[in-house]
């Protein structure tokens, strides 16, 4: 006789905000799904877990990461991720339309970790810290970006640019017009990296529209969304009310706790 469940996870803290659970149950899993949620579930022969003081939830996701190790600024995604609770993640344009083939094939494709990610603006994606990615516009090629968007379309989930001075040099108008261009052409939201950038936020957040992503967004800089007063600016508040969203993207040089306090 086959045992009721594979796997009965007992005595967890269960949190699944989706459900509104939030308290000490048993997580019963069978062929590789949850089958039952309660108290004291019956084992029924089947391996037990005892989760007695830990937290039991659903997969977490990660919504800004680099997971192109050794291609530039990126970890391994499955030690990191996976290994962690974090089952889904979105890399936040590491890899651009001359890059990004390589990265589904040998990263996307290959790791335990649901990766998905927005494509850089720049073919090169974020290859170094110290070249520009966008500072010859050769690299923002619209129509190259549009195919590569439509061809990886399961896995492409939007488009990325870094607005940092020393990343887009002069270019800076030119190429957020470009990303934006491809987000129009396909639907797919923009995710903006406003730091140090040439173009004030409110030009910046001009250009963006609902669903669209401003990362990094407790950075401390003058594109930042404090003003010198230390209040947030009326143009980051009205952008959010019009539905753009605010992405911790919490990193080093990326976060400046007063600035979320």
């Amino acid at each position: 006789m086959s045992a009721l469940y594979d796997l009965v996870i007992q005595h967890g803290h269960v949190i699944d905000p989706h459900q509104g659970l939030d308290g000490v149950a048993d997580v019963a899993i069978r062929g590789g799904r949850i089958a039952a949620v309660g108290p004291a579930l019956p084992a029924g022969g089947g391996r037990v877990l005892d989760a007695r003081g830990l937290l039991v939830c659903p997969g977490l996701i990660d919504l800004h990461v680099h997971v192109w190790e050794g291609a530039n600024l990126g970890i391994p995604p499955d030690p990191h991720c996976v290994r962690r609770g974090v089952t889904t993640v979105f890399d936040a344009g590491s890899a651009g339309a001359e890059t990004y083939p390589a990265f589904h094939k040998f990263v996307i494709e290959v790791s335990a970790t649901r990766i998905r990610a927005f494509l850089h603006i720049s073919s090169l994606g974020q290859l170094s810290g110290a070249v520009g990615e966008l500072t010859d516009l050769r690299y923002a090629n619209v129509q190259q970006a549009t195919s590569l968007c439509e061809r990886y379309r399961r896995h492409i989930v939007g488009v990325k640019i870094r607005m940092t001075a020393d990343l887009v040099g002069d270019n800076g108008r030119e190429a957020l017009k470009r990303a934006r261009a491809v987000c129009e052409a396909t639907g797919l939201p923009l995710m903006l990296h406003p730091n140090a950038s040439p173009l004030s936020l409110e030009e910046m957040l001009g250009q963006m529209r609902a669903g669209d992503i401003l990362t990094h967004c407790f950075h401390r800089s003058a594109t930042g969304i404090l003003a010198a007063d230390g209040r947030v600016r009326p143009e980051a508040r009205r952008a959010a009310a019009r539905g753009i969203l605010f992405d911790v993207g919490h990193g080093r040089g990326s976060f400046v706790f007063a600035v979320a306090e």
